[in-house]
């Protein structure tokens, strides 16, 4: 069931969030605290500060003991701009 509302709710704000094709187009945007605005596949997009980890793939992200906090809150760890992120 947990499963089936974040997917509601990533579609509610997947269709409402602002789109972009470079981060200055992304001035509606506001981040919670800690958290930086980033233009991620068109859509502007909250990331966590990146954690210097470097990567190729998100897999590469899971694991390390730096990266528990990640997936406690409905998120889960990507690799952008060769970077791990949590959102």
């Amino acid at each position: 069931m947990r499963i089936v509302v974040y997917f509601v709710l990533f579609c509610i704000g997947y269709a409402a969030g602002e789109t972009c094709m470079s981060l200055p187009e992304c001035t509606k945007t506001s981040c919670k605290n800690g958290f930086e605005i980033h233009c991620v596949d068109t859509t502007c997009t909250c990331l966590s500060p990146s954690t210097g980890h470097t990567c190729i793939t998100k897999y590469e992200c899971f694991g390390n003991q730096l990266h528990v906090a990640c997936g406690t809150d409905g998120t889960n760890w990507h690799c952008v701009d060769s970077k791990c992120r949590c959102y």
